[in-house]
């Protein structure tokens, strides 16, 4: 028998059960813990791609300079020469 088992045995089984409750707790913190830092980075990407968005769009002084820039429908498909 290993020392560990052995040493299981000689405790007492209520502080056994204590100890696996406590590390059963700090397990599910720790859990807890990375499934909130995960949403904060999605969360900070998801803030960081609309910003990204955005920025295009601010930088014209007018709607009417950035009509523009952005393609009409259809355009892209004539200049590629495809028949309609």
């Amino acid at each position: 028998m290993g020392p560990r088992q052995k040493k299981e045995i000689e405790a007492d089984p209520e502080t056994v059960k204590l100890i696996k409750i406590k590390k059963a707790q700090q397990r599910m913190a720790e859990q807890e813990e990375r499934r909130r830092l995960m949403q904060e980075e999605s969360e900070r990407r998801r803030l960081q791609r609309n910003r990204e968005r955005q920025e295009p769009i601010r930088t014209y002084a007018t709607a009417q300079e950035a009509q523009r820039y952005i393609p009409k429908p259809g355009n892209f498909a004539r200049k590629r020469g495809a028949r309609n």
